[in-house]
């Protein structure tokens, strides 16, 4: 199906060749002299071309035979074509970021109290605004495009994103940087056996994509170790510009043995919650997210771009506790059948407690105030 797409979009290409090369004149023109007449004409360019990646390649493949068969004329009007398609690219890249509707974003309401008395005991769930310090890095997986390394988008709006699979290799990878190796246990607790592993043990994080609404590009211009002087020119990379606000959203659901007793329970929670403040906050502020990070793309400011919330599927005294709508607790599938004696369970609870935050460095202190009081017992 792709390739019978693409097959239409050169048939239509080569239909438009006379008002591609007009415009890429008219283009030429206004470079120097008008700017909103430029933007005006690279909108036009990449109406005609269609598929500007497609397009861009197959004249770039054009110019290097030209080259091969020492064809001059033919280069230098191929070569005006290949860098006349790529600067109208690069004119209107910054204004085809498309928005994401809410009815599509498939992210949960953190603060939405209702849906947490559906989860297990202890369950908690994190919300974190942040704003990029560094600009963000990734590498998509497609056929046909103008740039080698295109930023990963989503498939459909193709709106640049961190998956949740990218945000799960970011912790586990600073993580293993803070000392936590893959086989610890509170690791394995958390994001599950490594993918080598025959264990199969699946983790008790869940993590959701972040979307962003910026898009921009990045020039790198790599130089040997050795001699300092540059290898290959600059690099021209896709990338989330820096200053752009996303937001990070996880889900821990603690399982764990049938005869589990409650001390050891919350004993587990409170070291998951610790290990994964700190983990965070590493991953954020200090080893990044995507690629590049050893050159420091990626990272976030500690100051968060908006409130963070962290909500306990639990009563803690220095929580904000939500009042309980009674008639949306769950109702039992068996309420017709007779029931048996009940048993006491002191621990079990529909409330919700929520803690709101700033920084990542407030984040960690919640942590461990939180931690502290599940391995008290300090929870109603």
């Amino acid at each position: 199906m792709k390739r019978d797409y693409y097959v239409l979009q050169w048939k239509k290409l080569n239909r438009n060749m006379s008002a591609l090369e007009h415009a890429i004149t008219a283009l030429n023109e206004a470079k120097k002299r008008d700017s909103n007449e430029y933007k005006r004409l690279a909108v036009k360019i990449m109406q005609i071309v269609g598929h500007p990646h497609l397009a861009y390649l197959w004249f770039a493949a054009s110019k290097e035979e030209a080259r091969q068969a020492n064809n001059k004329p033919l280069e230098r009007r191929v070569s005006r074509v290949v860098n006349a398609i790529r600067d109208a690219w690069q004119e209107v890249l910054p204004y085809t970021t498309n928005v994401i509707p809410d009815t599509f974003r498939f992210v949960p309401d953190v603060e939405d109290e209702e849906k947490f008395i559906y989860l297990p005991l202890y369950s908690f769930a994190l919300r974190i605004p942040f704003q990029l310090e560094k600009p963000y890095i990734s590498r998509d997986d497609v056929d046909f495009y103008l740039l080698d390394s295109p930023l990963r988008k989503e498939k459909i709006f193709k709106v640049p994103m961190v998956a949740s699979t990218s945000w799960k290799g970011a912790l586990r990878a600073a993580l293993w940087q803070l000392g936590y190796e893959e086989d610890n246990e509170i690791i394995i607790r958390l994001l599950g056996n490594p993918r080598e592993s025959d264990e199969g043990q699946a983790g008790r994080l869940h993590f959701y994509p972040t979307f962003f609404d910026k898009i921009s590009l990045e020039v790198i211009n790599p130089h040997s170790r050795e001699t300092g002087v540059g290898e290959r020119g600059p690099i021209l990379m896709e990338c989330v510009p820096r200053e752009t606000t996303g937001i990070l959203q996880i889900l821990y659901v603690p399982f764990g043995r049938p005869d589990q007793n409650e001390r050891e329970r919350r004993a587990e929670v409170a070291g998951d919650l610790e290990i994964l403040a700190e983990g965070v906050h590493a991953m954020l502020t200090t080893y990044g997210l995507g690629a590049k990070t050893s050159s420091g793309f990626g990272t976030v400011g500690d100051q968060l771009a908006g409130r963070g919330v962290f909500a306990l599927r639990a009563t803690l005294t220095d929580a904000e506790v939500p009042p309980v709508d009674v008639s949306l607790l769950p109702i039992e599938a068996n309420h017709l059948e007779p029931k048996p004696e009940a048993v006491p369970q002191s621990t079990e609870t529909s409330h919700v407690s929520k803690w709101v935050f700033t920084t990542l460095g407030e984040l960690r202190q919640v942590a461990q105030r939180v931690a502290a009081q599940l391995q008290e017992g300090g929870v109603t």
